[in-house]
């Protein structure tokens, strides 16, 4: 029997940010980390790791027309276009009566003018960044379009870095994945080890992922 061959996959999860950064240092330096915790990984993984990034436009470069990025890629600019229109600083100065501002925060009525701006910050930037770019990730992917994109993108990349070692007869998956990213790969192994279950991402629409996916669904549900 050959030696079994282990893979390293890491996914990044929600970004909050309105100008990501590159999960790949971040990789880098928790692989690092690993090992200077415990040496021998390196004999364990000796293709290091395979690191996946979506959802994010890197580097943003708005001079670059949306078409010509990758559709999941766009979620960065639509979350950035519906913050500047529902922000805080955006509806404070809209005079609409549909826009009220509570009292603590400045409206009308009793406030607190040393907990104010302490509180407004972090309930703002709580808002803005977890709720309209963080969850915005999350809704997007709960969507039947954004799960076909992400899914796209993550398994795409995951595909391309393991096709070298299809013909080998024992490979061994290890998966992390930071928030969202541990869905995505609970949603990928269920999708190769499910019997029983014909997952989307095998449909013809995903075209050489789609027949990688495949393949690789029906190594791993070999009978021995």
């Amino acid at each position: 029997m050959s030696k079994p061959v282990n893979v390293l996959v890491i996914v990044h999860g929600m970004s909050p940010h309105p100008e990501p950064k590159s999960p790949f240092q971040l990789y880098e330096n928790f692989w690092q980390d690993l090992l200077q915790e415990e040496p021998q990984i390196a004999q364990i993984f000796r293709e290091s790791y395979i690191g996946v990034e979506w959802g994010q436009e890197l580097p943003l470069n708005p001079s670059i027309a949306s078409y010509q990025i990758r559709t999941d890629q766009r979620l960065t600019r639509a979350q950035n276009f519906v913050n500047e229109r529902v922000c805080y600083d955006k509806v404070i100065k809209d005079p609409h009566p549909n826009n009220i501002s509570m009292p603590m925060f400045g409206g009308d009525g009793m406030d607190f003018p040393l907990l104010t701006p302490l509180v407004r910050k972090l309930v703002v930037g709580l808002r803005e960044s977890i709720i309209t770019r963080g969850f915005g990730d999350v809704i997007y992917y709960s969507s039947e379009d954004g799960e076909r994109e992400v899914r796209r993108a993550v398994y795409g990349q995951v595909l391309e870095k393991l096709e070298p070692y299809y013909e080998r007869e024992d490979i061994r998956l290890h998966l992390i994945g930071h928030s969202l990213g541990a869905t995505l790969n609970h949603d990928f192994l269920f999708g190769l080890f499910a019997r029983n279950h014909e997952p989307g991402f095998c449909e013809k629409q995903f075209g050489q992922d789609g027949q990688r996916f495949e393949k690789w669904r029906k190594k791993a549900q070999k009978k021995d």
